[in-house]
């Protein structure tokens, strides 16, 4: 299996987690990010970009190859589903606090 698809099946798995959350279409790969994917101090290791940047309309899930732990890598993998169930454009504000709480995350927003 090779990492997209596992990351597939593993996002698939956790959708129960977001009952009572609607989740837009999304699709989810591995892969740099836009920026500070190799920074020493501020490494990025996921991303969710809105549906607009999709010419499909689908959220784009990106899951950086830095990360090794299986652990690690569905920690993020939800923390980025996350912001698909709050929307976008809340950020890590108030209303994707809420959804990641929900499901479990915990700690600094920005790096549940």
């Amino acid at each position: 299996m090779n990492r997209e698809a596992w990351l597939t099946e593993v996002a698939k798995m956790c959708e129960p987690m977001f009952k009572g959350y609607t989740i837009a279409k999304y699709r989810v790969t591995c892969g740099w990010p836009a920026s500070g994917g190799m920074s020493p101090k501020k490494r990025r290791v996921g991303e969710c970009h809105s549906h607009k940047s999709s010419k499909d309309g689908t959220h784009e899930l990106f899951i950086y190859p830095t990360l090794e732990n299986p652990l690690d890598v569905a920690g993020t993998l939800v923390h980025e589903m996350a912001h698909v169930a709050a929307g976008v454009e809340a950020m890590h504000g108030k209303g994707f606090r809420a959804v990641a709480t929900y499901v479990g995350l915990a700690g600094k927003m920005t790096s549940t």
